[in-house]
């Protein structure tokens, strides 16, 4: 094998910058575990730009949000599926202190905030509140359906493997080709980046059946309650730094519940509970870059739970370093650990 990119990781990263080569005519070969609880599987898919504990732009929003577009509708071309979907988000407001500071912090992010406060007429769904913001240039991927479907296209044009990438592999295949990799908190394993600072959160979510509510935009407030179609809906999801392994929890699944009850007075059916493992990072930037200790060896991780976003835009930034030596920014460039 020789003259590729070998891609080591099958999950949502993996599969965006198999896009991104493929799209560019550049050869590669994708490597995959295929290890059913990575976070990717159990993601809510969810992107939006503001964060809202301050109400405030999240990082590099404007570019992030506008590559995404693009960058989706070009692979739902190719595979035939539609895997992107655009949906307002409504964070409910709790009191008028809080509308006040959505208006005030709405004029300085108008882009992505409504300044307006609706009143979604939800009053059989949901308890007394001051309304919602409507957060714009939102939505969500499906993710399995992505990773899936992806895989199955790179399966028939012969560039997808399903194997483990051995460290014997990885020793001969850099010799005459590039290797990313792109493991989800498996890289922390990782002997070319020793010293990434990861800062894993866990997060679980449920799948729901609830009746009769028929809202095809997203809401808010602690979790998330996303429409899939059918009544059924996702919620999620929770955020847990020390956990002992990857499995879902009977304490997350109460604390999902009752977050939800806080929201909902209408009754709902548990139909499926996930959790996974978030590669978040210790400054909240991606880790993008080449390892220090071999030439043809980089990494693309680190996107928590903005993959969907951060990831298509940094995949980019990775691609044009590798073929066209164009700087990768100092605060996403995986040297900062070294």
């Amino acid at each position: 094998m020789k003259n590729k990119i070998i891609i080591v990781g099958g999950g949502l990263v993996g599969n965006i910058v198999a896009w991104q080569l493929y799209l560019k005519g550049i050869d590669f070969i994708l490597f995959d575990e295929e290890v059913q609880s990575n976070s990717s599987k159990v993601a809510g898919g969810l992107y939006n730009s503001i964060v809202f504990k301050r109400f405030t732009q999240s990082w590099e929003a404007n570019k992030l949000i506008s590559y995404l577009d693009e960058y989706y509708s070009r692979i739902e071309n190719k595979l035939n599926t539609k895997i992107h979907y655009k949906k307002d988000i409504y964070k409910l407001i709790a009191n008028k202190d809080e509308a006040e500071f959505w208006e005030k912090k709405s004029k300085e992010n108008s882009e992505f905030m409504d300044e307006n406060i609706y009143d979604l007429k939800l009053d059989d769904f949901i308890y007394e509140n001051s309304g919602f913001g409507k957060v714009k240039q939102s939505g969500y991927l499906d993710t399995n359906l992505f990773i899936n479907e992806s895989k199955k296209y790179f399966t028939n044009i012969n560039k997808y493997i399903s194997q483990k990438l051995n460290s014997e592999l990885i020793n001969e295949y850099k010799i005459n080709n590039k290797i990313i990799f792109c493991e989800g908190y498996k890289g922390i394993n990782n002997l070319y980046f020793p010293n990434l600072k990861f800062n894993f959160a866990k997060g679980e979510i449920l799948d729901l059946k609830i009746e009769g509510l028929n809202i095809d935009y997203i809401i808010t407030k602690n979790i998330f309650i996303l429409p899939l179609g059918n009544n059924i809906y996702r919620v999620g999801s929770t955020f847990e730094w020390d956990f002992k392994d990857d499995l879902p929890t009977e304490k997350q699944k109460i604390n999902l519940i009752d977050n939800l009850k806080k929201i909902l007075k209408v009754d709902f059916e548990i139909i499926n509970h996930k959790a996974g493992i978030r590669p978040a990072t210790y400054d909240r930037r991606p880790f993008v870059g080449k390892s220090k200790f071999e030439e043809n060896i980089f990494i693309l991780n680190g996107m928590g739970a903005k993959g969907v976003m951060i990831a298509p835009y940094t995949s980019e930034i990775l691609i044009n370093n590798i073929f066209n030596n164009i700087d990768i920014p100092d605060e996403i460039n995986v040297k900062r650990c070294y």
